[in-house]
């Protein structure tokens, strides 16, 4: 058995690339296969134009033709380098050819042909070519051939191929382990000296990066007890040193300084940068979280349980402490915070509101009685009930979402069956979306628009984000570790019976300048660019096993043309939808967001991937109510549900 290593597959980051067929290395030493010493790429390969490429198709064919292996390297965590180590047979006459797709549909080919020569090194050009001539060339590559003997084992079963990939990946992300063997009555076990193994008996499986540093990942392929064939190969574990720098910067950024930079920074992925400034962002950032969190977490602080444990430690100052649970402190006490304790629905009203004097005056949220608690002026001196008809001032109203997919409760990590038109099982990678226009619709049918309260990360006057992944799993890479699942305002008083809204983002703020944007518009990997504006709605999926294909549904306004610092961006497709559902109390409703109707007519075996236009969307963009075509808002959609 012999052993190829191909590495590099990927596009200089920096390098100027302008034409098509340019080869270009990402390896430090385009003939040494071992992964510390390849190129990385940052969350994704990226073309000059700001494209990316998120996974490489690959099939190797032996000298009569038949498919030796077969399968995709998906290069889309952070860290993670295009490299992938093969088992194969010595011979002569194997080929190997490389597909992929750019964000903007653009396909990258390259091929070349190879010999497998016991204890040498054959260095094989192979330049991935994007586009057609006369567009530019996007990314290019080679591969190096590693090929070492490994003795067979006379009649027992032998190992005919084993892929391990990609060799190099961030804390939590994963590599797909596949083999396959001589003989059919076989039993195969995979082990690593350290990660976790999702199926350690099953041909194909996934390791998961749990632990810092270099990993020995072996196969073993028997029959019986003393009849086997092994192969062992080396992977690396890497910690991301932008790690946490975006999300817990995030919440305390005040827009300008070392927090800003450091928050910047954070969801710059510049690797090199991140590992220089750490200490002093972790630092600045933590120091700052502390402080917030002791206020924060004060008035919710119920004595004993998390929010007290994220209080304590705001006051105990620990900037390392901080930094390590800020974001989840934080999420954990504004969460606290939008529910109001047990009271908030306004003062006693008036005169009959309060004898010791502190009643208030017109009862501004309307509670009847003085039924109010913290929120209102005249709760406590009002005493139970004495307050008389309570005025009709607005009312707190919270919007609460849940993420799904399907039936089943959206979570990353999560293995969802029988999804799209070919029954495949998959895991999510991301599913966050903006929301304007919030309405709530009373009982005359009549849409009254939601006040949105300002509460950073998540709510901006006009806009809130919705974000159900949590940075862990299978949506390393995606985003951050914080959620938001809820929308807080206020509405005139009333009884309502439906919710309407708009995914997206206000044009006014759809194409300002992205440096002076509230938080939640700097969201990691939200925006396309100042000109094009924000993606509406973000969903991602990837499949388990197979192919580990990959599903994108990105949608945002299209056809934008104009000058963004002069105000004139003008887009012929505004992609944005009117969600209308009825049945809806906000006191015991919640909206469902669905995933799974995205992509339904789909084949999710295979890749898909909308990134705002393409013939692909359609579908996508038809689920959440939006029609591709012209970018009007439909009339119906399949995303959003009421329970």
């Amino acid at each position: 058995m012999h052993r190829i290593a191909m590495n590099g597959v990927g596009l200089l980051l920096g390098a100027a690339l302008a034409l098509s067929g340019v080869a270009v290395s990402c390896s430090t030493n385009d003939n040494n296969p071992n992964p510390q010493d390849v190129g990385t790429v940052v969350m994704a390969l990226t073309t000059p134009d700001g494209q990316t490429i998120s996974s490489v198709n690959y099939t190797v064919t032996d000298a009569m033709g038949a498919v030796v292996v077969s399968d995709v390297l998906d290069v889309s965590n952070p860290l993670a380098t295009a490299s992938v180590a093969i088992s194969l047979r010595a011979g002569t006459g194997y080929s190997i050819a490389m597909t992929a797709t750019t964000s903007g549909g653009s396909s990258c080919t390259g091929s070349a042909t190879f010999n497998v020569v016991a204890a040498q090194t054959a260095p094989v050009a192979l330049t991935l070519t994007c586009g057609s001539g006369g567009n530019g060339g996007e990314g290019n590559g080679h591969v190096v051939i590693d090929a070492t003997v490994v003795s067979g084992g006379g009649s027992c079963p032998d190992i005919l191929t084993a892929t391990v990939g990609p060799l190099q990946v961030a804390l939590g992300g994963s590599i797909a382990l596949k083999a396959t063997a001589s003989a059919m009555d076989v039993s195969f076990s995979w082990t690593s000296t350290s990660g976790t193994i999702a199926a350690p008996t099953a041909a194909s499986t996934t390791l998961t990066c749990t632990t810092l540093g270099m990993a020995q990942v072996t196969l073993t392929v028997s029959r019986g007890e003393i009849c086997s064939d092994s192969e062992t190969f080396s992977v690396n574990c890497v910690q991301n040193p932008c790690d946490g720098l975006g999300s817990n910067c995030h919440v305390v950024d005040p827009g300008s300084g070392v927090i800003n930079e450091c928050h910047s920074l954070g969801h710059s992925g510049d690797i090199a940068m991140c590992a220089a400034r750490r200490e002093e962002c972790v630092n600045a950032c933590g120091t700052a979280l502390c402080t917030t969190l002791a206020s924060l977490c004060h008035n919710v602080d119920p004595g004993s349980g998390p929010l007290n444990e994220c209080h304590v430690l705001g006051h105990a100052g620990d900037p390392n402490a901080c930094f390590a649970r800020g974001r989840e402190c934080f999420d954990l006490c504004t969460a606290a915070q939008g529910t109001g304790g047990t009271g908030g629905a306004g003062g006693a009203t008036g005169a009959a509101g309060a004898p010791a004097g502190t009643g208030g005056g017109a009862g501004a949220a309307g509670a009847p009685g003085g039924a109010g608690g913290a929120a209102g002026t005249g709760g406590a001196a009002g005493g139970a009930g004495q307050g008389g008809a309570g005025g009709q001032g607005p009312q707190q109203v919270t919007i609460q979402f849940r993420a799904a997919v399907g039936t089943e409760p959206f979570a990353c990590g999560q293995t969802y069956a029988n999804q799209g038109t070919a029954a495949t099982s998959v895991t999510p990678r991301d599913f966050r979306f903006y929301v304007q226009d919030l309405r709530l619709i009373d009982a005359a049918g009549q849409e009254v628009p939601v006040t949105l309260d300002v509460r950073s990360p998540w709510q901006a006057a006009t806009v809130a984000l919705l974000d159900f992944e949590n940075g862990q799993g299978s949506c390393v890479g995606s985003g951050d570790v914080g959620t938001n699942t809820m929308i807080t305002g206020t509405v005139p008083a009333g009884q309502y019976t439906g919710v309407a809204f708009r995914n997206g983002v206000p044009e006014d703020l759809n194409h300002d300048d992205p440096t002076t944007l509230p938080a939640l518009l700097r969201a990691p990997q939200m925006q396309w660019s100042w000109l094009t504006g924000f993606r509406f709605v973000k969903a991602n999926l990837m499949q388990v096993g197979g192919a580990a294909a990959q599903q994108a549904a990105e949608t945002g306004a299209t056809g934008c043309s104009g000058d963004p610092g002069q105000g004139t961006v003008v887009c012929t497709r505004p992609n944005r939808n009117n969600v209308v559902l009825t049945g809806f109390n906000p006191a015991t409703n919640v909206i469902v967001a669905d995933i799974a109707p995205i992509f339904a007519s789909f084949n999710l075996s295979q890749t898909n991937e909308c990134h705002g236009t393409g013939t692909v969307c359609g579908p996508m963009y038809t689920a959440t109510g939006v029609n591709s075509t012209t970018g009007a808002a439909l009339a119906t959609q399949a995303v959003y549900r009421v329970e």
